[in-house]
């Protein structure tokens, strides 16, 4: 029997809520202090779960809430709706309420369009509320240090106080900073009933990693789900997965061309070191406030580049204090340099270089100085009319 078991679950379909053979899933519920594990079907809907909570529990079915992501999820919602994976946490509260009917516990969820003007106004993806299913998927994008590359993430957040998911936010994140910055929204939690808690908000990758389930990932803010298909900037082809720069005309680039982007203007050592974003690039088209503003957005390159580029940063950062390193292999010393000029002469090995090329020292112009006019070029004008995605906006607001 056990044998069999095992064998139904290693091919993910077995019994479910419903009585159905349905694929399956292992969902952990935690009410106040335990936590059981389910088997659920994956069509299983809020409405059957909560049935079961009531009866296991032993709490009447109008008082089961269960919550994810901050909010009460709705009863028409199934588990492959939420977009919950292998050893993922739901949470169960007993909500007594306050004399409101059971469909006015959660406000509407906001339209679609709603949701795109929102968008719109912050140039930084919506963030949905949990009821809002076709948004839930690949909304965000995170790096997964599992993964080890660009994976779709989830949105999710704790209690800053008990660390515990059982919490309800006051109302939904609107901007980045919502999200990012502690302090931003209140809440309650429903756990342990903390005093003056605040919400925690965090990503997870949306891919199942056994093993792992308090896992993290970062966000990465720039990239988003291409719904208004623009065309990148580079190759003008129109991908579902873009990188969107904070200039005013929100260029756009695919993440294939980001990723030789980033990779060529490596080599050329064309980074740049900006005191607020730490090492960075800007738009192609060098538009002003454009730079990338999270550094994991770069983990886009081959590992051995994003090496390289870590240890660029730190030159660059050891330069932007006046220090300077020495390019003998065998000695890469930091000093200070007491004089003006290109000459540069190390003082512990004595090597004797130019300051700009980090060559042998020499006359004239640096023999691999590459101008910004020499360097590739990843877009011309028309390219980077089209491939803006506030141009698209004003668009879909003058016909509307």
């Amino acid at each position: 029997m056990l044998a069999k078991l095992y064998s139904l679950m290693s091919s993910g379909r077995t019994q479910g809520l419903s009585g159905a053979v349905h694929s399956t899933i292992m969902v952990s519920i935690k009410y106040e202090q335990q936590q059981t594990a389910y088997e659920l079907d994956r069509s299983c809907t809020v409405a059957e779960l909560r049935n079961k909570l009531a009866r296991d529990f032993i709490i009447p079915l109008s008082e089961v809430k269960v919550i994810l992501g901050g909010r009460v999820l709705t009863d028409d919602m199934s588990i492959e709706d939420i977009g919950v994976g292998m050893e993922s946490i739901l949470f169960a509260i007993r909500h007594r309420g306050s004399g409101r009917s059971e469909d006015q516990v959660e406000e509407p969820a906001a339209p679609r369009e709603v949701v795109e003007e929102r968008q719109t106004l912050h140039r930084v993806p919506a963030l949905p509320a949990v009821a809002e299913n076709a948004l839930l998927k690949d909304q965000y994008f995170v790096y997964c240090k599992l993964c080890r590359e660009v994976k779709p993430g989830r949105l999710r957040v704790k209690c800053s106080i008990c660390g515990d998911g059982a919490i309800l936010v006051q109302e939904d994140p609107r901007r980045w900073e919502d999200v990012l910055m502690a302090g931003q929204l209140s809440a309650t939690c429903q756990s342990l009933q903390c005093h003056d808690c605040v919400p925690v908000f965090y990503f997870k990758c949306a891919e199942q990693h056994f093993g792992n389930p308090d896992h993290t990932a970062v966000v990465l803010r720039h990239i988003r789900p291409n719904r208004r298909c623009i065309p990148c900037i580079t190759c003008a082809d129109v991908l579902s997965c873009v990188v969107v720069f904070p200039c005013a005309a929100a260029h756009v680039m695919c993440l294939q061309c980001f990723k030789t982007y980033c990779s060529i203007r490596l080599r050329e050592r064309q980074f740049v070191h900006n005191v607020q974003f730490g090492y960075t690039l800007p738009c192609p088209e060098r538009c002003p406030d454009s730079f990338i503003q999270e550094q994991h957005h770069f983990c886009v390159l081959e590992p051995a580049e994003y090496e390289r580029y870590k240890d660029f940063g730190v030159e660059e950062c050891v330069r932007a204090d006046g220090g300077i390193y020495c390019p003998q292999p065998s000695c890469g010393q930091v000093f200070l340099m007491e004089t003006e000029g290109t000459r540069a002469v190390c003082p512990y090995c004595k090597f004797v270089f130019c300051r700009h090329c980090e060559e042998q020292a020499h006359e004239g112009d640096c023999a691999n100085n590459l101008s910004a006019s020499q360097s590739f070029q990843f877009s011309d004008p028309q390219r980077a009319e089209r491939a803006r995605w506030e141009r698209q906006s004003a668009h879909d607001r003058n016909h509307n």
